[in-house]
């Protein structure tokens, strides 16, 4: 229930899903980590809306102390940023985030991964929010995971997501980051996701079987040093 929270962008539910969570098993590691996950996107959330509130209040104040003599273009935007795009803006920087998407496909075929990342980042600023966006990000992602900056590549795949829930690829890197970032149990429910929608895919099924191998060594592992602290406690006595 945390994580689902947590990948829909509903951070305080996630936050109070995982501290309840650890009331009955406190010594869960990934709870525990998603928990601080959670408590920081919480916070830099709050922290964004408390800057757009103060954005606002100086909009409000802002006409009355403009002078006169300046030429509409002059006067603060509406929200305080830039000017709102025309749909014709909006269709152009559409169009040129796409070719930006081709060239870092055109890049990762070349194996040129910073490449790859500059391009899908110059498709993101045209177009952070647009009908392909999820692509941009989940592509930035998957070059990401080649030069192994797995954190940010599991930021990028949570983004992917959330702008659009049931992309296959944006949960397969997900998974793929959280692998290497050793979270096997979120690796689990990510390529779980991963193959409803493309159930199919042989990588998403061959690294669900890895990552739950993994988890259950590490069940094995913690069983095992339970039973040795066990019979240290017994022989002390």
């Amino acid at each position: 229930l945390g994580l689902a929270q947590f990948l829909l962008g509903r951070f305080a539910e996630a936050v109070e899903a995982y501290e309840e969570a650890l009331q009955l098993d406190p010594d869960n590691k990934a709870s525990k980590s998603y928990l601080e996950k959670a408590k920081k996107k919480l916070a830099a959330e709050e922290a964004k809306e408390n800057k757009k509130d103060n954005k606002e209040k100086d909009k409000d104040v802002a006409p009355s102390e403009a002078p006169k003599s300046l030429p509409p273009a002059t006067l603060p935007t509406t929200g305080g940023g830039s000017p709102t795009k025309t749909r014709e803006q909006i269709r152009i920087d559409e169009k040129e985030a796409n070719k930006f998407k081709s060239t870092g496909n055109a890049k990762m075929v070349a194996r040129d991964h910073d490449g790859a990342i500059a391009a899908y980042t110059a498709a993101i600023e045209l177009c952070p929010d647009g009908p392909s966006s999820h692509v941009y990000y989940s592509n930035r992602a998957a070059a990401l995971c080649y030069l192994e900056r797995y954190e940010q590549a599991e930021e990028d795949s949570e983004t992917s997501i959330r702008l659009r829930p049931d992309y296959g690829k944006g949960w397969a890197r997900l998974g793929l980051s959280r692998f290497f970032l050793h979270d096997y149990e979120g690796a689990v429910l990510a390529y779980q996701e991963a193959l409803k929608y493309e159930p199919d895919n042989p990588a998403s099924r061959s690294y669900l079987q890895k990552a739950m191998r993994k988890l259950e060594e590490e069940a094995e592992d913690a069983l095992s040093s339970s039973h040795r602290n066990g019979a240290l406690s017994e022989e002390s006595i």
